[in-house]
């Protein structure tokens, strides 16, 4: 299950006031599993492009299936996590970093004695995004995260290549799981800008949740800074 793959970035220079705050939604698909999730971020009145302080808060629902022996369990979460972190920029170079805390529920039915990612649990939530411009036409990022309610990790890499200012073409890659699950994902994805607003499609291979077969997935990204 991916409950994080909202980072963005648009940075286009341009005449106008540089955006402050930013919103994200989205969708994640694969063969067994679905998710969506909303967020906002705020940069304190400063440039969302400049370094400084951030804040984000994030929230998402999801529901799952998976076969352990002769059963068939249905799983549904719930999520909800508050960040804090900094922005440093050096040269072609961006990172943030950030930390804060994280509320889970995890649902499943029937009750699953094998499985330890099950009620509520609060923990820390760790993430670290990065972002270089190769040229400036292409970039390469790499984010990570890491949740300790259910010791839950995702991590995603990309290189994209801008055929036109409003268009990026790209591969992408990454490990993901929790205490209970060790996979990854691997495909491209596709960055159309329009009205102000960035869309992201990926999709590609992945492992599905709990089981040993994989399947292909598919994720939609909309975000927004103003």
């Amino acid at each position: 299950m991916i409950f994080a793959p909202w980072s963005a970035r648009a940075e286009s220079e341009t005449t106008e006031r540089e955006p402050t705050q930013e919103t994200f939604t989205g969708v994640d698909i694969s063969g067994n599993a679905a998710s969506t999730y909303l967020g906002a971020g705020t940069a304190f009145g400063k440039s969302l492009w400049r370094p400084g302080w951030r804040a984000r808060v994030v929230g998402g629902l999801g529901r799952y299936d998976y076969e352990s022996g002769a059963t068939l369990y249905d799983g549904r979460h719930g999520f909800v996590t508050g960040l804090l972190g900094y922005q440093m920029q050096r040269g072609r170079m961006t990172v943030k970093l950030f930390a804060g805390g994280e509320y889970q529920e995890q649902l499943i039915s029937p009750y699953d004695p094998g499985n330890s990612v099950q009620g509520d649990a609060s923990g820390v939530r760790l993430q670290a995004e990065t972002w270089f411009d190769v040229s400036p036409r292409s970039f390469v990022s790499v984010d990570a995260s890491y949740g300790s309610a259910f010791d839950e990790y995702w991590g995603l890499a990309r290189y994209g290549y801008r055929y036109t200012p409003k268009l990026t073409l790209g591969l992408e890659g990454g490990p993901l799981g929790n205490r209970e699950y060790d996979g990854g994902r691997g495909g491209a994805f596709v960055r159309l800008e329009v009205l102000k607003t960035q869309l992201t499609l990926s999709g590609g291979v992945t492992g599905d949740y709990l089981e040993s077969r994989g399947s292909g997935y598919v994720a939609l990204n909309v975000y927004r800074n103003f």
